[in-house]
């Protein structure tokens, strides 16, 4: 288990000399699924590429407006195109706050946040609490080391990650403002922190990815079935938090239904064996999605965010789809 610090919810130093495939990601995403409202930001920091890309999105109803932004982050403090993250109380209290001006609906093959631009206002103050420990992947992550070695894809290993790791949800209140239109927001979030050398290029080559960060409505369990299915196989974890700790495993299956990619699903199917079994079924609210080339070439997540019921529980996630897009759909984002 990594020994999380208090310090550790803010952006790290790149180590020296800097690896090429060190990144920082942040992902927090947060619904008000009465009114149809919410809010996601995805930051990916790449020094050795130059800096930092963020997609910033925000929606109520039938309206979305969203940002690509593309500057550095300062280390030791998260502000990026005009929003902040204050940890108030590090694991148990966030507040996000800021404005930003961005794009009214969706851009090409109707990805959000396609580039930087748009006059539409939006402001935001939400408070984000969680009773949970934040979960730690480092002891999932070990144990799928031990489950896949000695496989490989063209003389790599088929799984590397040497990144800490934390997810974590809860509930969140505030208010959003998007073009004049003021929202109470009262709902529940899910977020990830990461850090360290990142390589995906086994997915792209050869599968998709999986990631379905999910909350109970009452914020009392976290779970999390992740990872990549890889020459047909399932190579993933399963981490549930709830009011006895953090449990992990290598058993879980997630399916996309009707069928995988990009567009084609509205319903997911999870399950996480282990010592403490989840099963449930998610039904697609809203789908945004991003195009991330950072984490290999014409990657994208297809985020579904979801409502879900099962194993006695119900509540929000978001239930997200990785892929890679063919060529000829690159070409078309890679102009932006």
């Amino acid at each position: 288990m990594n020994a999380l610090l208090d310090i550790d919810e803010l952006p790290h130093t790149p180590p020296t000399p800097l690896p090429d495939r060190w990144q920082e990601n942040f992902f927090i995403v947060l619904s008000d699924r009465g009114k149809r409202a919410g809010f996601l930001i995805h930051c990916k920091r790449w020094p050795a590429s130059g800096g930092l890309v963020a997609r910033i999105a925000a929606f109520y109803g039938d309206v979305i407006v969203s940002r690509k932004v593309a500057e550095p982050i300062p280390n030791g403090v998260f502000a990026v195109g005009g929003l902040t993250l204050h940890p108030e109380t590090p694991y148990r209290q966030l507040r996000l706050t800021g404005s930003f001006e961005g794009m009214r609906g969706y851009g090409p093959l109707g990805f959000i946040a396609w580039e930087d631009g748009g006059d539409v206002p939006v402001e935001i103050d939400f408070t984000l609490t969680s009773t949970l420990p934040p979960a730690d992947f480092g002891d999932a992550f070990r144990l799928l080391d031990e489950s896949t070695a000695g496989e490989n894809h063209e003389g790599r290993p088929v799984y590397e990650n040497s990144q800490v790791h934390y997810e974590q949800g809860g509930r969140c209140t505030g208010t959003m403002t998007i073009d004049g239109a003021l929202i109470e927001v009262d709902g529940l979030f899910v977020r990830d922190h990461t850090w360290g050398t990142r390589d995906e290029s086994s997915m792209s080559a050869t599968g998709h990815g999986f990631w379905t960060a999910s909350i109970s409505e009452d914020g009392n369990v976290f779970f999390n079935a992740t990872g990549m299915v890889i020459n047909g196989k399932t190579r993933g974890v399963g981490v549930v938090v709830d009011k006895d700790g953090v449990h992990s495993t290598t058993d879980v299956d997630v399916t996309f239904l009707p069928a995988d990619g990009l567009g084609k699903f509205h319903r997911t199917a999870i399950r996480i064996g282990g010592e403490v079994p989840i099963e449930v079924e998610g039904t697609s609210l809203i789908h945004l999605v991003k195009y991330l080339p950072g984490s290999g070439a014409g990657r994208y997540d297809d985020n579904a965010l979801s409502d879900w019921q099962g194993s006695g529980l119900s509540g929000f996630g978001v239930h997200e789809f990785a892929g890679t897009l063919p060529q000829e759909q690159r070409r078309v984002l890679d102009g932006f």
